[in-house]
């Protein structure tokens, strides 16, 4: 019992040392996207940063395929399967991430010239244009967060962080001094900063050496990740369609500029999103070998008590977002875009509603019934495209509304997806002990 007792205490304090440092790391991610967003407010057009933020969706459009196919996989096979070779399993990763950076970069040059050929708003083409030459850079430090996660090497994952924060703003700024901060450098100049950093960070995962008890190659990589994301391919298009899309409809239906204010107001939610975003990074790895050992219900175990903490904390921080929008606005904008201030505490709530779903969609993944994210993406696509999409027609309160709706779609489906196969697991488990009391 005391040994029981001391290995508990071990596990967690080492849970919490290297809690206390991921978010420390996520505080100079976020924050770094955070302080950009503001520059970007105050020394870009309303129609330059709209631009921006246009590509930006976009961006996080192909971002969900880097998710789905390299991503997440790294997160679930990498601690477990490849922890004996993990530094070679991620130069193969790597190889894998760049060759799909190529193929997404022709995507959005394609998408650029088209905008130039329909005489689309120069600063759209800029910022599209921007995009096709740096996702791929921008998008690399996302691979070396989730390999440094997958080892739970945060401490140092934070010490470059910091250095990508520092370069990130540094660069931004320096290109507004030679007043050549465009939606086009905002995404070129910082992705080539960002791109040697992620190859400073690969290498420093240690000497490739592989498994020689795994048969460990591109071919078999590939296979293993597909086999993970092949019905979570569709699923990350139908997730950017219920969250992402809405920039692109405000876009289109109302204007760039109130695309941009959108974004700034959802800005201030921001830290919101990216605490969670990097507990879920913390929490995945950790619950895949949770369920390797545990099972079923060791994982619904934890994701409960994650899930109620995660909900807690994003609830706290509504608060305190309440209290000080206007100062917030003030402070960090300017006053620009100070119109759209009602807006907050109805984009407040879209954190705490991630906050209940994303634990739970992790844990159905963990338990490899990635059809049902599937249903899930799905359920909100269609709130989106059905009164979504009219109430933007009413303008960019309307919209709002509409997010709340998909959001509000996607806990009722998820709770539901979760009694399902809950029961569907005692269910089995009941089986299970019947026919073996039957052999006994």
């Amino acid at each position: 019992m005391i040994t029981n007792f001391l290995k508990q205490r071990a596990l967690l304090q080492s849970l919490l040392q290297k809690g206390s440092f991921a978010l420390l790391e996520q505080a100079f991610f976020s924050g770094t996207t955070f302080i950009v967003n503001i520059l970007l407010i105050r020394w870009l057009t309303a129609t330059g940063y709209g631009a921006y933020t246009l590509a930006f969706a976009v961006l996080i459009f192909a971002s969900g395929f880097y998710q789905v196919w390299i991503f997440e996989p790294i997160a679930l096979y990498g601690p477990v399967k490849y922890r004996n070779s993990f530094a070679y399993y991620a130069r193969l990763q790597s190889r894998l991430f760049w060759n799909l950076a190529i193929a997404i970069s022709l995507f959005f040059g394609a998408i650029t010239v088209l905008l130039y050929w329909f005489d689309a708003v120069r600063e759209l083409q800029l910022a599209f244009l921007g995009i096709a030459i740096g996702q791929g850079g921008l998008l690399s430090f996302w691979l070396v967060r989730r390999l440094y996660y997958a080892r739970y090497q945060v401490m140092r994952l934070s010490v470059l962080s910091s250095i990508n924060a520092a370069i990130q703003i540094g660069s931004i700024i320096i290109l507004h001094l030679l007043d050549i901060l465009t939606p086009l450098s905002a995404y070129a100049v910082p992705a080539v900063f960002t791109m040697l950093i992620a190859f400073v960070g690969v290498l420093g995962l240690g000497k490739p050496i592989p498994d020689k008890a795994i048969a460990t190659t591109v071919r078999t990589v590939i296979a293993e990740n597909w086999q993970y994301g092949n019905w979570l391919t569709f699923s990350a298009f139908l997730n950017w369609l219920s969250n992402y899309a809405y920039f692109v409809m405000v876009g289109a239906i109302l204007s760039i500029e109130e695309t941009g204010a959108l974004r700034a107001i959802q800005n201030l939610t921001l830290p919101a999103v990216q605490f969670f975003t990097v507990m879920g990074m913390l929490f995945f790895p950790w619950a895949s070998s949770q369920f390797a050992e545990g099972g079923h219900e060791r994982l619904r175990k934890i994701t409960i008590i994650y899930t109620a903490a995660i909900t807690l904390a994003l609830n706290l921080y509504y608060v305190v977002l309440l209290l000080l929008d206007d100062v917030l606005m003030q402070l960090l904008y300017g006053g620009n875009f100070g119109e759209y201030r009602y807006l907050v505490a109805m984009l407040g709530l879209i954190p705490i509603m991630g906050g209940i779903v994303t634990p739970l969609s992790l844990a159905i993944r963990i338990s490899h019934s990635t059809l049902y994210t599937f249903l899930l993406d799905l359920s909100s696509t269609i709130v989106v495209f059905t009164i979504s999409l009219y109430l933007t027609f009413s303008g960019l309160q309307g919209a709002v509304i509409g997010m709340l709706l998909s959001n509000s779609a996607r806990i009722i489906v998820i709770l539901l997806l979760w009694r399902y196969l809950s029961k569907r697991e005692k269910t089995q488990n009941t089986a299970s002990i019947a026919t073996v009391q039957q052999h006994i």
